[in-house]
């Protein structure tokens, strides 16, 4: 499974469920938004590459209870110095946050529509909180 493949993409928004499970992640969550981060540096006009990625961390709290996330050959860790090969001018910066699921059933949604993280989550009680480590690069030539 390639998580950059199109197909993969459109499966893990096929269903409203999946799609509603998704959205637990904004509906909870803190923090910058990476997509507005994003959009707010392609809008400044000049011709760039606008990248985002995970740092490490990204869904610490989850990692703890038996879900794994993916490896990545780009990353918040490694991104600033594989990008600086090919521009003048990289900035990384930070939308990091946390997730606060309020209940097992809120948290259980979310990883069952996410292709990367599926599972059976051991039973708890009360909320779950769940990092969440986006970084937006942006790059000039």
């Amino acid at each position: 499974m390639r998580l950059n493949d199109p197909a993969v993409v459109a499966a893990e928004y096929a269903s409203e469920d999946e799609l509603e499970g998704r959205r637990a992640a904004c509906r909870y969550g803190s923090g910058p938004d990476p997509r507005e981060v994003a959009f707010q540096a392609l809008a400044e006009g000049a011709p760039r590459l606008v990248a985002i990625t995970n740092g490490a961390d990204h869904w610490q709290g989850l990692s703890e209870l038996g879900f794994g996330g993916h490896a990545s050959c780009f990353s918040a860790e490694n991104g600033e110095v594989l990008l600086g090969k090919e521009f003048t001018r990289v900035e990384r910066i930070d939308a990091t946050g946390w997730i606060v699921f309020p209940d097992r059933r809120t948290a259980q949604a979310f990883v069952d529509s996410t292709i990367s993280l599926r599972g059976e989550f051991p039973p708890f009680e009360g909320e779950l909180r769940v990092r969440r480590s986006p970084y937006v690069f942006v790059a000039d030539k």
